[in-house]
């Protein structure tokens, strides 16, 4: 079977930590046995020149508009760069985004020939852009949604029809968890219907515990990886920090991941009087992601909203037990066995989760903790569950018109 996957975003070779789980569900259904491309439109505003030096750089330095495809290990990858107008008299994002799309498309095809099916990640943009392929050439598609702004009631109005169209017409709807399933329901009544609950796909061979973990005797080591917005809640949890020092020292956290907060929590850790025991490390690669998880004795994740929570699992994939808030996806991912969950935008519960965490730590089994996320969200199981999707699509019965 022939699949094109398209996502609204994918890393690339200038930014790899851009959506990875897109690529690596992309790898594990080549490895799977199917033949997988990808194609992916990469468009930049021009107001980013306006507001980032990091912009203006790689406008100047070696990102004019143009095309780029490689095989990427057996997956043929498609990227287009080019410039979105701010004004949208002249040509809004979407506009730009669905135009680049759609070349990229007829150059994929024209060397690759037709997919038998499409899967789209996210109704904006991916899925409005297989709805127009599905409605120029019949080819079914698969709509998986991951965007948290159902929740926050994110979306501006030009975005519903684009949503409602991408919902309607697609062949099958799945969601990367029953919270975020349940919301777009919510909203969206009868054009989200049916779906069916698809877990992001954990690659367990990256993420997995050391053959033989040495735990350093003294203060546990707490850990946070994301990035640095205010939707990870990062203030909650340096209030409860605070809260937690005045009771208990032996602990320090390490923050990996960069964002616009940044500088604002730099400055509150000072104060707080918490600099002798957080540190921020910047943005790490998907590699030393991993090494900070197996070194670490607690993983901590005080988001106020989260579609699923890729990190969360990739945590308990390296053995690592997690505290995390009642977000959306972590009550899905958490059990007893391998953390707590306590309520968004509440630092006196986390900081009392905390305290209890750090004395259980000698309780958690790492080993069982590892094995069923693998068995949950590792290569073998998501990937047989999106195969089966794929064959029920692409089936003469399956397919809708």
């Amino acid at each position: 079977m022939h699949v094109l996957i398209i996502p609204s975003w994918y890393p690339t070779p200038d930014d790899p930590l851009q959506g990875p789980f897109f690529r690596e569900q992309a790898h594990a259904l080549k490895n799977a046995g199917l033949r997988v491309g990808v194609i992916a439109p990469q468009l930049e505003s021009f107001r980013n020149l306006l507001h980032s030096w990091k912009h203006l750089k790689r406008s100047v330095w070696g990102w004019p508009p143009g095309e780029r495809c490689w095989d990427d290990d057996g997956v043929s990858t498609w990227l287009r760069y080019g410039w979105s107008f701010p004004l949208r008299v002249l040509c809004g994002m979407e506009d730009s985004w669905l135009k680049v799309g759609r070349s990229l498309f007829d150059r994929y095809v024209s060397k690759h020939g037709m997919p038998d099916v499409v899967h789209a990640h996210c109704a904006i943009l991916a899925g409005f852009l297989a709805a127009r392929i599905k409605q120029r050439h019949g080819i079914p598609y698969v709509l998986t949604e991951h965007n948290s702004s159902y929740a926050r009631d994110g979306f501006q109005p030009r975005h519903f029809p684009m949503i409602e169209t991408a919902l309607a017409r697609a062949d099958a709807r799945v969601f990367v968890s029953r919270h975020l399933g349940e919301t777009v329901e919510s909203k969206f009544g009868e054009l989200a219907r049916p779906w069916i609950r698809i877990p992001n796909v954990i690659d367990t061979r990256l993420f997995s515990p050391d053959l033989l973990p040495v735990k350093e005797s003294g203060a546990a080591r707490l850990l946070f990886v994301g990035s640095l917005i205010e939707v990870k809640g990062i203030s909650y949890l340096l209030d409860a920090l605070a809260q937690l020092r005045r009771q208990r020292s032996d602990w320090h956290l390490d923050v990996v991941g960069n964002g616009s907060e940044r500088a604002k929590h730099e400055r509150s850790v000072k104060e707080l009087g918490l600099s002798d025991a957080v540190v921020f490390h910047g943005r790490k690669s998907r590699q030393e992601v991993s090494q900070w998880m197996r070194r670490c004795d607690l993983f901590v994740l005080p988001s106020l909203e989260e579609t699923f929570s890729v990190v969360t699992a990739e945590a308990l994939a390296t053995g690592t037990p997690v505290l995390a808030t009642r977000c959306g996806g972590p009550e899905e991912i958490i059990t007893e066995e391998s953390g707590m969950l306590v309520p968004p935008r509440d630092a006196s519960a986390l900081a009392a989760a905390l305290g209890t965490m750090i004395d259980r730590l000698p309780d958690y089994d790492r080993a069982a903790m590892a094995r069923r996320v693998n068995e949950e969200y590792g290569h073998d199981t998501v990937t047989r569950m999106i195969r089966n999707v794929y064959s029920q699509v692409t089936s003469t019965e399956g397919a809708q018109g």
